[in-house]
């Protein structure tokens, strides 16, 4: 998730953000450059002013009507292979949560590939 907060005397606390934040990735100032920034369990210490904070955070408790949070590349598919394993592990039901686990894995290996590559390109050197 990515907030814009003022931070006061560069204190930002993490209550201050929308999401419950669990890890702060990048802090930005307005011009978008990257600032250093301490992190601290109640929360983090910046450069006063406005800035944007980028975290990764805690989905929020569900209910039965509540939408799951996934990542795009996850298809309902493999969520469901997901909460089949789960739930067979936990009802003590092993060899099914085996096969449900393995075609979890698998879901998660195509999901994997269907992404697209990262590719570096060569150099060339003077």
């Amino acid at each position: 998730a990515e907030d814009e907060v003022d931070s006061v005397a560069g204190v930002i606390s993490f209550s201050n953000l929308t999401k419950k934040a669990v890890r702060i990735l990048k802090i930005m100032d307005e011009s978008g450059e990257a600032v250093k920034y301490e992190s601290y369990p109640q929360y983090v210490k910046t450069l006063p002013g406005k800035v944007v904070v980028r975290y990764a955070y805690a989905p929020e408790e569900k209910t039965l009507d509540s939408e799951a949070e996934v990542h795009s590349s996850a298809s309902v598919r493999l969520l469901a292979y997901g909460v089949a394993s789960a739930y067979c592990l936990q009802e003590g039901l092993y060899a099914e949560a085996a096969t449900w686990e393995k075609k979890y894995k698998g879901a998660v290996i195509a999901a994997y590939k269907a992404s697209p590559a990262k590719v570096i390109r060569s150099r060339r050197w003077v």
